[in-house]
C-alpha cells in the first residue's frame, strides 16, 4: 500500500483493499470509503458515505451525511449532500444531490441536480439534465425523461410516462399526473398548482 496526503477518521475508514493507494483524500466516518480502490481528491465525511468500491474513475467525489453516494463506483464529480442523498448513484458522473433522501434513487443519471429534501427520489436510469429544486419536486419515473427544469415544492409528482424538456414552476404544479401513464414534452406550466389533476393517456406536448 501507499498513497499521500490521506486523512482517515473512524472505524474501517477508507480502509479497502487499495485505499491507501490513493492521495488527497478526507474520508471521516464509521466505514466511509471502505472499500476504496485507487480513489483521488475525494471527501467522505459520515458514516458508510462513499462505502461502495470507488475507483479512480470515480475522483473528485464529494458526500457528506449518512450513507451519502454509498454506492459509487466510477462515477466522477458528483456532490452528495444530506442523509442518504445520491445512495444509489453507482456510475452516474456529474451529479449534485442536496438535501434528505435527495436524489434516492438516482443511479446511472448524469448532469442531474436535485435539491431538497426528497427532491428527485423516484428518478431511475439513465436520465439527463434534469434540475429539481423544492421538497419532494421532481417524481417522474421514466428513464427518458431529461432536459427538465422543476422548481417548487411537490412540482411535477407522480409522472410515470416519458417527462422531457419540460419547464414546471410552482408549488404542486402537475402534482399528480395521474395513473394514465401520459408523456409530457415540451410543456410549461408556471404557477401553484398550474397543470394539476389526474390527467389522461394521451401525449402532452408545446
Amino acid at each position: 500500500t501507499g498513497g499521500s496526503h490521506n486523512t482517515y477518521v473512524g472505524a474501517s475508514a477508507g480502509h479497502g483493499a487499495n485505499g491507501f493507494n490513493g492521495a488527497y483524500n478526507t474520508i471521516m466516518g464509521s466505514e466511509a470509503g471502505v472499500a476504496m480502490d485507487d480513489l483521488h481528491k475525494a471527501v467522505a465525511i459520515g458514516a458508510q458515505s462513499l462505502k461502495g468500491a470507488t475507483t479512480a474513475d470515480a475522483d473528485g467525489a464529494v458526500a457528506i451525511g449518512y450513507e451519502a453516494l454509498k454506492a459509487l463506483t466510477s462515477g466522477h464529480s458528483s456532490t452528495a449532500l444530506g442523509y442518504r442523498a445520491g445512495v444509489a448513484n453507482t456510475t452516474g458522473y456529474q451529479n449534485t444531490y442536496l438535501g434528505f433522501n435527495a436524489g434516492l434513487s438516482s443511479d446511472v443519471g448524469l448532469h442531474n441536480t436535485a435539491v431538497g429534501a426528497e427532491a428527485y427520489n423516484d428518478a431511475v436510469g439513465d436520465m439527463r439534465s434534469n434540475t429539481v429544486v423544492g421538497a419532494v419536486a421532481g417524481g417522474f419515473a421514466n428513464a427518458s425523461s431529461d432536459n427538465n427544469t422543476v422548481l417548487g415544492a411537490w412540482a411535477l409528482r407522480n409522472g410515470t410516462g416519458i417527462i422531457s424538456e419540460n419547464v414546471v414552476i410552482g408549488a404542486e404544479a402537475c402534482d399528480g399526473l395521474g395513473t394514465n401513464n401520459p408523456d409530457m414534452i415540451k410543456c410549461t406550466f408556471i404557477g401553484r398548482q398550474s397543470g394539476g389533476g389526474t390527467w389522461g393517456s394521451s401525449t402532452v406536448s408545446a
